[in-house]
């Protein structure tokens, strides 16, 4: 994936990009909190189970993401010159360098 512009502008100007995604924190933005998408193809996989087993949809019940990922990255965090502390390190799910 190319890197989007706005991502190189925001490292260009030093400011602190949070997004919705993973794949864009790999890209260069700061941090991502949001929904795991292949966590949702794997919550998706147990409901597509449960119909092909003969439960009717509107006997399940609806779901929502089981947990957020925080992802940051440490390399832009260098490079726009942020101090990062430790206990916000703890916190982190996934770590890009």
């Amino acid at each position: 994936m190319k890197t989007p512009r706005w991502i190189d502008k925001a490292k260009q100007d030093r400011l602190p990009l949070c997004v919705h995604a993973e794949e864009l924190v790999k890209n260069g933005a700061l941090f991502s909190y949001g929904d795991d998408f292949r966590l949702i193809g794997v919550q998706t996989a147990r409901i597509v189970v449960k119909v092909q087993n003969g439960t009717k949809p509107s006997e399940i019940p609806t779901e929502t993401p089981e947990r957020p990922v925080l992802a940051f990255n440490r390399t832009t965090a260098k490079f726009i010159g942020l101090k990062i502390l430790p206990k916000f390190l703890e916190r982190v799910n996934r770590v890009v360098d």
